[in-house]
Parts: structure tokens; sequence; C-alpha cells
């Protein structure tokens, strides 16, 4: 049996954790307007995460015998989504140094555009309702908050708010 590392293949893989679902791409007024007044970005959490794994990718991967300047992204469905969406960032926000080379995209076309605030808004109240439903019947059988998600636009800091 041949391991990688005795074959003529030669590269460092790096497969970033990033924030899925709801916790990553869900958004709606309430959120935008706590982002803006602190000055952070709305919605597409998840793609950001990737886009952080992608600049320490490019600044740390010598470290590990990697080539910083010669980095292929690749995704699979929304991952190839995802990918496509990185080079534009990569494209659009021109920098002194790239982080991506070259993707790879299977199975999605990258034609779709991002939902708007507005169609999120609908999504974004269904899931906080059914959330804070969910939520505040465990709250009040273990007593223990730290904070509450925004709760349909009410922002909770203890049980019996909820």
């Amino acid at each position: 049996m041949r391991l990688l590392n005795d074959s003529a293949f030669r590269a460092v893989i790096v497969v970033p954790a990033y924030r899925l679902n709801a916790l990553g791409f869900l958004t709606g007024q309430a959120l935008a307007d706590e982002a803006k007044c602190l000055g952070q970005c709305v919605g597409n959490i998840g793609l950001r995460d990737q886009r952080t794994a992608l600049e320490w990718t490019r600044d740390n991967i010598a470290v590990f015998s990697g080539d910083p300047v010669n980095v292929t992204v690749a995704g699979y469905s929304a991952g190839a989504f995802s990918a496509f969406h990185q080079l534009a960032h990569e494209l659009y926000f021109v920098t002194e140094v790239e982080s991506i080379t070259r993707i790879i995209m299977l199975s999605n076309g990258p034609s779709l555009p991002a939902k708007t605030l507005e169609e999120h808004e609908a999504q974004f109240d269904e899931y906080t309702a059914k959330l804070c439903s969910f939520v505040g019947g465990r709250i009040r059988e273990t007593g223990y908050v730290r904070r509450c998600l925004i709760c349909g636009k009410i922002r909770c800091s203890s049980a019996e708010t909820l």
C-alpha cells in the first residue's frame, strides 16, 4: 500500500469549517439593522468565514510546505457556488496579493443571484419564531441563558423575558 506522500501528488489540502444553513446564511431586517449599528456585514456570514479561511491559508500555507501563490478552491454543489463567489470577490476587491489561483466547480452554475434582504425576511421570521419557541422551552427547563438570538424582533437576555 502506498501513502499519498509516497506518490507524485504534491499538495497541501486545507478543508476549513464554516457556518452553514441559518447560522451562516440567514438574515433579516432585524439582523441588518443591528449589523449596521455595529459596522458589521449582513448575512452570508458563511461566505465571510470562507474568505477568512482563504486569507489565513494564503498567509500561513508556506509553514506547511504549501505555495501561497498556487491556491485552488474546489467545491461541489453549494460548494461550487461558494467557490464562484470567492473568485468573484477576488476579482471585485482587487488586492496586492491574491488568495485564489484557480477554482474547480463541480455540479452547480454560478448564475444564481444572491437573495435580497426582502426575500430573506419571510424565511427569517419563520425560522426565528420556531427557534425561539424551541429554545424558550429548553431555557425554562434549565434556567440558563447567556444571550438569546433574535426572537422575532425582540432581543432577550433572560429566561423570564422569553
